[in-house]
């Protein structure tokens, strides 16, 4: 964490993917305020899981209040499609009824993923990890208290329905991410934040002032 917060990062957000990894998030965010840690199961790990994992899940945000739920989802290159999707929808009930902002991951899903928001209760906030839908998307999801991230991939000048949707994403919505594994990755961040700058035709300085941090979403849900 020193390392990488000599690259200016300043806070850090440690999504779960799987329940044996709920109790190490809940201790890093217990042991640095720089931490804001989410537990839940990634769509990657729902197969084989104990028939009471959303009591588990419950039982670990009633004792951890400062936890989010995430990183939870869906995505249409891994099986177990509609195991998926009864987990995400499980778990969005979950983070709607504790009032924990979620942490979305979607690949390839935007469909089902509209049509399961559509016609659910909502959490206070939902921040899209790299998001990946369109930009016509986007002012339904500003509705529903959606919240954008994006990464590296913006560098991408290939990447023309993505540029748009950065495009069209308000300011004060907008999030930047590393989508991290090692201290190396963190220094991509400088080069998103210039792309998604030459993109939204604005500067660096633009972007850093007017996009928003975790912790607004959860300290300012009104943004």
């Amino acid at each position: 964490m020193e390392a990488i917060h000599s690259f200016g990062v300043g806070f850090f957000v440690v999504n779960a993917t799987q329940i044996s990894e709920w109790g190490r998030v809940a201790e890093l965010a217990k042991e640095s305020w720089l931490v804001h840690g989410a537990i839940g199961v990634h769509p990657w790990y729902v197969s084989g899981l104990p028939a009471d994992w959303d009591v588990a899940l419950t039982c670990w945000l009633e004792q951890h209040p400062e936890l989010s739920v995430g990183e939870i989802g869906l995505d249409k290159n891994y099986p177990d499609l509609d195991i998926q999707e009864s987990v995400f929808r499980r778990e969005l009930q979950i983070a709607h009824d504790m009032k924990r902002v979620v942490h979305i991951h979607c690949v390839g899903a935007w469909g089902k993923m509209m049509e399961i928001l559509r016609g659910c209760k909502l959490p206070p906030a939902m921040i899209f990890h790299a998001f990946s839908g369109s930009a016509d998307l986007v002012p339904e999801l500003v509705r529903k208290r959606g919240y954008f991230s994006f990464g590296r991939a913006v560098c991408d000048n290939r990447r023309v329905k993505l540029h748009d949707a950065v495009r069209a994403v308000p300011n004060r919505r907008l999030l930047v991410e590393s989508d991290a594994s090692f201290v190396d990755d963190y220094e991509d961040l400088d080069n998103t934040i210039h792309a998604i700058a030459d993109i939204r035709n604005d500067s660096y300085g633009d972007i850093v002032e007017l996009s928003c941090t975790v912790e607004d979403v959860l300290n300012d849900r009104k943004i």
